[in-house]
């Protein structure tokens, strides 16, 4: 049996001289660029503030544009509110105009019925009086109301003598009664003055149209 060493369990020891720990490791990276921990947080520090900075200024301006943002939702809000009042205000501007449009077309439905009534109470009153009523003409140009007054007041009581607004020389003479215009027209061809026959005739109804005629 041979007394000669294992080849494979020999170990050089010279080899293990080489190795290093991790401190001795990182101590000579760090001797090898010459630069101690202090200098090395500086550097860090050097660059991170201005990061630290602009992350500030960035922060900063985030704060300043929420403020503003909501400002801006307040002034909305605000806005909406108005526009809601505006609009409620509006309405009810729209239901007053609608019943003042009511009330007015039934003033304006009333007045007409007023109107009408009105015209219909003329037309009786006109009819009433043209029963009483008798029409003359021409009258002579030096006739006066005392003359035409005098003449006819022996056929009854005269109330009213009304001339011609477009020709003067005619004229409408109202009695008391029917009485006194049928006894007239009776004596139509008998009725004179001055030598002059006047001419008279049944007043004609003339179915609401405006009076001419004034009264002397």
């Amino acid at each position: 049996m041979s007394n000669a060493p294992d080849k494979a369990s020999t170990v050089d020891c010279s080899e293990l001289d080489s190795i290093r720990t991790p401190s001795e490791f990182q101590d000579n990276q760090s001797n090898s660029s010459g630069l101690s921990d202090d200098d090395v947080g500086r550097m860090i520090k050097q660059t991170l503030d201005p990061v630290w900075a602009a992350i500030h200024e960035i922060n900063k301006d985030r704060f300043t544009m929420i403020s503003k943002i909501k400002e801006l939702e307040e002034q909305v809000k605000n806005l909406t509110n108005e526009n809601a009042n505006l609009k409620n205000e509006a309405d009810t501007l729209r239901q007053n105009d609608r019943y003042f449009e009511g009330e007015l077309e039934k003033l304006g439905v009333e007045n007409q019925q007023l109107k009408n009534h009105s015209k219909e109470l003329r037309l009786i009153s006109q009819q009433e009086i043209i029963k009483t009523e008798i029409f003359v003409g021409p009258l002579p140009q030096d006739m006066k109301k005392e003359d035409i007054k005098r003449v006819f007041e022996e056929f009854g009581e005269v109330q009213q003598i009304k001339r011609d607004s477009v020709n003067k020389r005619n004229c409408s003479i109202i009695f008391k009664s029917e009485e006194s215009v049928e006894k007239a027209l009776q004596r139509r061809d008998l009725i004179v003055w001055k030598s002059q026959n006047l001419n008279i005739q049944r007043a004609v109804d003339n179915k609401g149209k405006e009076d001419k005629r004034r009264t002397l």
